[in-house]
């Protein structure tokens, strides 16, 4: 993957928020996972360019449970390999630290009929979940969708904004192996990125995000998205997942 300088990056940003593209030809298939000679580590050139470990592979110390100043007592936990692992009965993880403009990275490794996900901009409010004022990148086997009669096929797929866009390349993850999610916000325009391809982009505030919220299961929380300011959130949804390689660059 290439990463480019914080000027480019933001040149890039309105260049294409002036074209309107949300879901066109340049974008390519992603490829089916990722590798990594070292894992929770920061490379020179990462670190020359302003990026920061959300997670070292032997601390939690980014990390608290949502609408609470500790880690959950059970169902989070690092394994031998040095992974973030959840499983059933953590709920859910969110950054110590609030951001607005950044690039976020994330390696996941999902289990069968694995459901997260991954939230930005998290407004925490009490007795509220998670999912009710955040944006959230899709993590799940298609086989949920599969046997789901609840969940749309479109709109859930992993790298997909929950119920709200989707990157109409369909479900590709493969499981048992790594995968990497990227996402990049910068002030109302936002980027999907799936295994070193851009996938996905939105902009919020706009005319088509008012009107996919009031046909969304968003419709009835005044709060979704109106953060800019929040959050990164990791979700326990009753399944086995891992990350690792957490790393994000303030923009």
């Amino acid at each position: 993957m290439i990463f480019f300088p914080k000027s480019l990056i933001l040149v890039i940003a309105i260049f294409m928020i002036g074209c309107g593209s949300s879901n066109d030809s340049k974008k390519k298939k992603p490829t089916q996972n990722v590798t990594v000679e070292i894992p929770n580590q920061l490379t020179s050139e990462e670190i020359a360019g302003g990026w920061e470990l959300l997670f070292d592979g032997k601390r939690m110390e980014h990390w608290r449970s949502y609408n609470s100043d500790t880690l959950p007592a059970q169902g989070w936990y690092i394994d031998v390999e040095k992974n973030l692992v959840v499983e059933a009965g953590g709920g859910d993880l969110v950054s110590k630290r609030k951001f607005e403009n950044f690039d976020l990275k994330i390696d996941f490794k999902l289990s069968e009929l694995s459901n997260s996900g991954i939230f930005y901009r998290v407004l925490e409010k009490k007795d509220t979940a998670i999912w009710c004022n955040a944006m959230e990148y899709q993590l799940l086997d298609s086989k949920v969708l599969e046997n789901s009669e609840h969940l749309p096929l479109g709109k859930h797929a992993t790298g997909d904004v929950y119920d709200l866009y989707s990157s109409n390349y369909g479900n590709i993850i493969s499981i048992g192996k790594w995968h990497q999610a990227r996402i990049v916000v910068l002030n109302n325009y936002v980027e999907h990125w799936l295994n070193g391809n851009l996938i996905l982009e939105y902009k919020l505030e706009t005319d088509e995000w008012n009107e996919l919220l009031a046909k969304s299961k968003f419709q009835n929380y005044p709060d979704f998205s109106k953060t800019t300011l929040g959050n990164i959130g990791l979700q326990e949804h009753g399944s086995v997942v891992k990350f690792r390689n957490l790393k994000i660059k303030v923009l």
